[in-house]
């Protein structure tokens, strides 16, 4: 977790509209905690997969954040 003042990022998967987490910049991973429990994403050129995919991921950014504030 970052500290309050430090440089952060975009997860990877910003790029694609699906996820708003924040990376450290200090950080190797390309992605944020909850976007690597991802083992596979679908064919992102596809415009209803990407649709789709980005449904997917919004009801997994509600669980998550709610699975964090329980700690």
């Amino acid at each position: 977790m970052a500290a309050p003042n430090d440089p952060l990022r975009f997860c990877a998967n910003a790029a694609h509209s699906a996820w708003n987490r924040l990376v450290p910049v200090d950080r190797p991973e390309a992605f944020c905690r909850a976007c690597r429990l991802n083992r596979t994403t679908p064919n992102l050129d596809a415009p209803e997969n990407l649709l789709l995919w980005q449904r997917l991921e919004a009801a997994k950014r509600r669980l998550v954040y709610g699975l964090l504030r329980l700690d």
